[in-house]
C-alpha cells in the first residue's frame, strides 16, 4: 500500500495492524498528547541522547512492600500518558 495514495482511515487500519503484528494485538494507536508529541520531537532530535532520561534514587524506611510499590507505579503510568509513550521506527 502506497502512502502517498492512501486515505487518512487507510493509514490508521496500516498502523493499527502493524502494532497488532508487533505486539500481538494489545496495542491501540490514540492521538498523542501534548506531552508525548514533545517527546516524540526530542527523541527525534536525538534518538540515543539522555535528555529523556530521567534518574532517581528513593532510600525507603523500613520494609518494602514490592506488591503495593508495583500497584503505585502502575497506577503512576495509567495516570499521565508520557509514561507510555513508544516510538516506532518510521
Amino acid at each position: 500500500m502506497s502512502s502517498a495514495g492512501s486515505s487518512l482511515a487507510d493509514k490508521r487500519r496500516l498502523l493499527a495492524r502493524r502494532l497488532a503484528e508487533r505486539f500481538g494485538g494489545g496495542v491501540t494507536p490514540h492521538a498523542a498528547s501534548p506531552e508525548q508529541r514533545a517527546l516524540w520531537l526530542a527523541h527525534r532530535l536525538d534518538p540515543t541522547g539522555p535528555a529523556l532520561n530521567v534518574s532517581l534514587v528513593v532510600r525507603f524506611g523500613g520494609a518494602l512492600d514490592p506488591s503495593r510499590l508495583r500497584r503505585s507505579l502502575a497506577a503512576l503510568v495509567r495516570r499521565h500518558p508520557a509514561l507510555r509513550t513508544t516510538y516506532l521506527p518510521l
